[in-house]
């Protein structure tokens, strides 16, 4: 039986984490959150509590966030290097080595993140 359960709780871990859009607020919080993430160029970290910080080469982001269900996207807004940057959704997705975020509701520019070790 044990056997039964360690194989259901790998196999749900496994399909959580297969490439593609993650359009649940609980798989999101589970598998993308407290994580430093590190891209070329610069790191993002978004938090439970509901903020995000991200640095590009010295330039800050801070933000606050929160799950969009209609969506199924983060939505964020804050300030990025003194200026104030408007409400705006980003889908997050699972790539084979961590995960993307594409700016403007999935119609901008992409960027892939792997997980600080």
């Amino acid at each position: 039986m044990r056997w039964l359960l360690a194989t259901m709780c790998l196999t749900h871990a496994a399909l959580a984490q297969a490439p593609g859009p993650i359009t649940s607020e609980e798989v999101f919080r589970a598998h993308a959150l407290d994580r430093l993430w590190l891209a070329d160029g610069g790191q993002v970290e978004i938090f439970s509590d509901g903020t995000l910080r991200a640095d590009w080469a010295g330039r800050i982001l801070n933000a606050e966030w929160v799950w969009d269900d209609e969506r199924g996207m983060m939505c964020r807004e804050g300030v990025f290097d003194g200026e104030p940057r408007p409400y705006e959704c980003q889908v997050i997705a699972f790539t084979e080595d961590g995960i993307s975020i594409t700016r403007f509701a999935g119609r901008g520019p992409t960027f892939t993140f792997v997980e600080a070790e």
